[in-house]
């Protein structure tokens, strides 16, 4: 019965000592946390010293110019003794005769004034003038210019040594699209020396006539299909 009554106690005190440890759990909270502390402390040393060491390599090139006089003294001494006997003898015995006889015979002729001669001379003496009239007349004198042969010309012989030439000359511009044709009448008159030379020759107007004009003029019969007409110089 006693120990009945002994475990009952113990039993009872258990119960309670529960219900108290429940009622105060629901009370009190235990918390456990774990904190780091850092402290950062700055703590001023002395200054290093730093021995900073450099190598440096220097070299110098040195041009030294030195000019020496040099003085070489030679005595030379040559003895030559020579004996030579030459004995040259020369006979020469030379007959040389030149003769010559040259005989120059210049035989110098002179042209006698002609027909013929006198054409060649106006031809030569007029080209210019056809060329300066061309220029004014149709602005341009780098075509080509043509004489008649003597035998179409109109000839007359006044005298001896003078003659009325009438001619026509044709002008075609270079490249042959364009023409213009001229007459001209001179008395040609011949004043000695040779009458090949047109120098010796003078030309004039001829005397004007019911059929020619005289000196240089367009011509008045122009039969080409493509005439260069004056007024082209403007």
């Amino acid at each position: 019965m006693t120990l009945t009554r002994f475990a009952g106690m113990i039993l009872l005190w258990t119960a309670i000592i529960l219900t108290l440890s429940a009622a105060g759990c629901n009370k009190e909270r235990v918390v456990e946390s774990t904190e780091y502390v850092h402290d950062i402390q700055y703590i001023q040393s002395p200054p290093d010293t730093i021995i900073v060491r450099d190598t440096v390599f220097h070299s110098d090139s040195v041009v030294v110019n030195t000019r020496d006089t040099i003085r070489i003294t030679d005595t030379l001494r040559i003895v030559s003794v020579i004996h030579d006997t030459i004995r040259v003898i020369n006979t020469v015995y030379d007959t040389v005769r030149v003769t010559s006889v040259v005989h120059d015979t210049v035989l110098k002729t002179q042209c006698t004034p002609s027909q013929q001669l006198a054409v060649d001379a106006m031809i030569s003496q007029s080209d210019p003038l056809i060329l300066d009239f061309l220029l004014q007349q149709v602005g341009e004198n780098d075509g080509w210019v043509f004489h008649l042969s003597p035998s179409q010309m109109d000839i007359t012989q006044v005298s001896s040594t003078v003659w009325d030439i009438y001619s026509l000359v044709d002008y075609w511009s270079s490249d042959f699209s364009g023409y213009y044709q001229i007459e001209m009448l001179w008395r040609l008159t011949y004043t000695g020396g040779d009458a090949s030379n047109p120098n010796n020759w003078t030309m004039t107007d001829a005397p004007a006539s019911p059929r020619y004009r005289p000196g240089i003029n367009p011509s008045l019969k122009t039969i080409a299909p493509q005439p260069i007409k004056p007024s082209m110089k403007e």
